[in-house]
């Protein structure tokens, strides 16, 4: 590597796309865009930076031989575009410039600056709110200040004009030998520094960071200190005056001077920095150049601006980090481009610049109602709202939006005309709204020993075991179906299948329900297999096959369902107990059959009792509905095989996820599995919340599960800005779950110990009483029960007194004062208003009294009623303002 030590510094004024480059001498480069119109530049004084622009050197400055420090003066003078002040080895300040002396004349481009005592000159920085500052750090020197500030501005125009021609005369760089201020521990080295507006942040060798005010008459003491190890690297965030960062080997720290005792973020790494830079065009981010290699370290500081209490309260704010891999081997140093967002320069060991380009994180925010936006550092780039909506099925989020919007809650009647068009959870809105009717009408009413559920399922019902505490298992009885089906077909029969078919809706038992009745209601709305099926499982054949020809005659439009339904009418018609040939020709053609309720009949005769899995086996897809296949198990399985029979296929709907599993497992722990499932799989929270919440069973809603789904369920509706339907949702679910009124929340607590001051919520509140308050006679109210209260009742101290009656509050008020207009004489009624006696404060000045005095107080004064109180309270309430007026009226 080459033994001069290369930096590089980009112009600190907005719109100049220049950059200087310091080695042994200074050369000045414009950044030039490639035209595909023009030639493209050559020569030595030439440098490609980057694919599409061009570094063009323009001028040379070599006045100064082996700069040590180099600082660009951020004036917007165009005298001063282009001032450089240049440190020295010998610790000598020379303000240099690339114009010439045809340009300009001005005193400034040949002045030196020199130290008291020769030394090197360590750090260089000129101040960006005052310009004609500048702030020199120099090495150590017994009984010297190595922190020296120069002013440009020590003589006036007309002298100026004197030095040019006295310089001009004798040609040489007019020398300034006395700074405006010094500050710092004599003896002490300045390592590195900034500028804090009027303020100057340095750093010394003793592990200190100080802040020296240049308006502090004693230059020794500094205005802030803090101790660290990293004080190398001192750079002021420039959009943050309050932001500072320093570095040391491998550590990085950032503070804030609000709170300069300890770093706000401490970063470590195991590699090795050699320089900090915050970006002058993004907020909060900081570029560290790793020491001889190529990469530079940047870190995004998640912080607002004054979000300074927050790190005391949270904890440090989060660093996101990023790595830019430069081309150039080793990199010497690097500088942001102002006019250039996101843009810097490095240099490397043989002088060669490259731009890099630093891309913005893209931020991406989905917000609920199906819009996407994303956007790079202050620009939005693009945004999305539109719904693919040709394949027919719209996002989950925006299906439960339009939900919401049209009141589907805890409604069910509404809920099931919301969702007609989904016919799962149709199917789920049907049957809760079915029990609920079978609750209200007393036909739902709970077994002995069986737990009181309001929403039971199939499967708990005929599972449930007695647990001893008075429950006992009902006798099961079989008999045989019909004199025309085999006899190995047995009919079983208890109270809990019985049951279990009412859930189902097969309570034909019933005067009011009859088994024709219900097949004539399937028939009027089509569903002529179903009814015949039904029948059919019932042992009426004629029925059954009545039924398919009356479906034929009916379905004349659609040949093929009507020759079906007349060939399988004539096949029953055929049947016969006997094993026969019908028999075996059923079992060859039934496989034909797409109905599976057809399917299912023929299953049902031609197996002879002997293999339901066929019949009761519900498909994937269309099939027999949930209800009519567990129906049908609890007529014809005996108990072993229904038990079985019921795990297995509860077990199946739970992981499908299937809304039709709830009329085996109820609102149950069970229930909720298959809820799980069906969240994960459809992400529906919504349907899942609203059936919970009609459970009525504090296990349920008491379950994180549920408790998770109503807290996304609320965040969905606060996003969708939907207040209304979120303050109903939580009101009518308080509603469905209330048991017990609900606890007070809001009380007047005593100001010594902190407790109730209230008879009922005071006691109740204080979980260490251990006795109740007894209440003297004397407390007791004239004509009333409910105990006065002058003091707390945890602590016993008095409670304040009315500013107007001077009463304790808790005193009943005075007959005379409550109802002034009566002439002196007390009312008829001793019961006074229940507003009247409230206490009431002033949030200003805290002073208050009875609320009905209070209120009479402010009708005739202005001010407060408690002497030497200038506060005027009622001025402070608009409320109580409106009400005197409409009073007086």
């Amino acid at each position: 590597m080459s033994a001069v030590r290369w930096d590089i510094l980009t112009s600190p004024h907005l719109g100049d796309e220049s950059f200087v480059t310091i080695g042994t001498d200074l050369r000045l480069f414009n950044v030039v865009k490639k035209d595909e119109s023009a030639p493209v530049p050559k020569g030595v004084n030439v440098m490609q930076i980057s694919p599409d622009e061009f570094a063009v050197r323009s001028s040379l400055n070599t006045e100064v031989a082996l700069p040590k420090c180099v600082a660009w003066n951020p004036a917007v003078n165009p005298d001063s575009r282009y001032l450089m002040a240049v440190g020295q080895q010998s610790g000598r300040v020379t303000l240099s410039s690339f114009r010439t002396s045809s340009q300009s004349e001005h005193i400034l481009h040949s002045c030196e600056f020199n130290p008291k005592q020769s030394r090197p000159c360590l750090a260089l920085q000129w101040s960006s709110d005052h310009p004609n500052l500048l702030a020199e750090g120099l090495d150590k020197a017994r009984n010297e200040r190595s922190l020296v500030v120069w002013d440009t501005n020590f003589f006036s125009d007309s002298e100026a004009k004197h030095l040019v021609s006295s310089q001009t005369a004798r040609d040489g760089p007019l020398c300034v030998s006395k700074p405006m201020a010094e500050f710092g521990v004599p003896g002490e080295p300045i390592l590195s520094l900034d500028w804090l507006s009027n303020k100057c942040l340095v750093s010394s060798s003793r592990q200190q960071l100080r802040v020296y005010d240049l308006r502090e008459e004693d230059s020794k003491r500094s205005q802030l200190e803090s101790f660290t190890k990293a004080v190398f690297g001192v750079t002021v965030d420039p959009h943050n005056e309050h932001r500072i960062a320093s570095f040391f080997e491998g550590t990085v720290h950032i503070y804030d001077t609000r709170h300069f005792e300890k770093p706000m973020v401490a970063i470590e790494r195991p590699n090795t920095f050699s320089k900090l830079a915050w970006c002058p065009t993004r907020f909060s981010c900081l570029a560290a150049l790793v020491k001889d290699s190529s990469v530079i370290r940047l870190f995004d500081i998640q912080q607002d601006e004054f979000d300074l209490l927050a790190v005391e309260d949270d904890g440090p704010p989060p660093v996101l980090e990023r790595t830019v891999h430069c081309e150039e081997k080793h990199i010497h140093s690097f500088s942001w481009f102002k006019s250039h967002p996101n843009c810097l320069l490095t240099i490397g060991s043989q002088g060669g610049v490259r731009e890099v380009v630093v891309h913005e994180r893209i931020p991406l925010a989905w917000a609920a109602d199906n819009q996407m936006s994303w956007g790079s550092g202050s620009n939005l780039i693009n945004t999305y709202s539109q719904i693919d909506s040709s394949s027919g099925v719209a996002d989950i989020a925006e299906q439960m939006r339009h939900r919401a919007l049209q009141g589907y809650g805890l409604d069910v009647s509404k809920n099931l005309a919301i969702v007609k068009e989904n016919p799962e959870l149709k199917g789920l809105w049907t049957w809760m709204d079915y029990m609920i009717k079978l609750r209200h009408q007393g036909k739902l009413k709970p077994l002995v020993g069986h737990p009181n559920s309001h929403f039971p399922g199939v499967h708990s019902i005929i599972t449930y075991k007695s647990d001893g505490q008075g429950g006992q298992e009902t006798k099961e009885t079989s008999s045989q179906l019909s004199k025309d089906m085999p006899a190995n077909i047995r009919l079983h029969s208890s109270a809990e299948r019985k049951r279990a078919m009412l859930l189902c809706g097969w309570n034909f038992d019933e005067q009011e329900r009859t088994l024709d009745d219900f097949v004539k209601r399937l028939e009027l709305d089509g569903e002529y297999e179903r009814a015949a099926t039904i029948s059919l499982l019932h042992g009426q054949i004629r029925r059954a096959v009545d039924t398919l020809l009356s479906g034929a005659s009916a379905s004349r439009n659609d040949k093929v369902r009507s020759s079906t339904l007349s060939l399988v009418s004539m096949a029953l018609a055929g049947y016969s107990n006997n094993k026969s040939l019908w028999h075996e020709i059923c079992r060859r053609h039934k496989e034909e059959i797409q109905n599976p309720y057809l399917v299912a009949s023929f299953a049902f005769l031609t197996t002879g009792g002997e293999d339901f899995e066929s019949v009761l086996q519900p498909r994937n897809g269309p099939g027999l509905r949930i209800n009519d296949s567990v129906a049908s198990a609890c007529m014809f399985l005996n108990k072993s095989q229904l038990d079985a029979h019921l795990d297995k296929i509860t077990s199946m709907m739970c992981e499908q996820g299937s809304l039709d599993g709830m009329l085996l497992t109820g609102l149950s722990k069970n229930g909720l599995d298959l809820l799980q499932k069906y969240v994960e799989m459809t992400g529906d929270v919504q349907t899942a919340c609203l059936a919970v919440c009609h459970a009525g069973d504090v296990q349920l809603t008491s379950d994180s599960r549920f408790m998770a789904w109503m807290e996304s369920y609320g965040c969905l509706l606060d996003m969708w800005q939907l207040w209304k339907e979120r303050a109903q949702l939580d009101v009518e679910r308080q509603l469905q779950a209330a048991t017990t009124k609900p606890s007070q929340q809001v009380f007047v607590t005593c100001v010594f110990c902190g407790k109730s001051v209230s008879t009922e919520t005071g006691a109740a509140s204080d979980s260490h009483r251990t006795r109740p308050t007894m209440m003297p006679q004397s407390a007791m109210v004239s004509g009333q029960t409910k105990p006065r209260i002058t003091s707390c009742p945890g602590c016993r101290k008095p409670l304040p007194r009315c500013s107007v009656c001077l009463l304790n509050l808790g005193t009943a008020c005075s007959p005379v004062r409550l109802h002034p207009s009566s002439g002196g004489q007390p009312p008829e009624s001793p019961k006074r208003a229940s507003f009247d006696s409230w206490f009431t404060w002033c949030q200003s000045c805290r002073h208050g009294g009875h609320a009905v005095h209070i209120m009479q107080w402010f009708r005739d004064h202005t001010e407060c009623a408690v002497t030497s109180c200038s506060c005027r309270c009622m001025s402070l309430d608009i409320t109580a303002q409106r009400a005197n007026v409409i009073a007086s009226q």
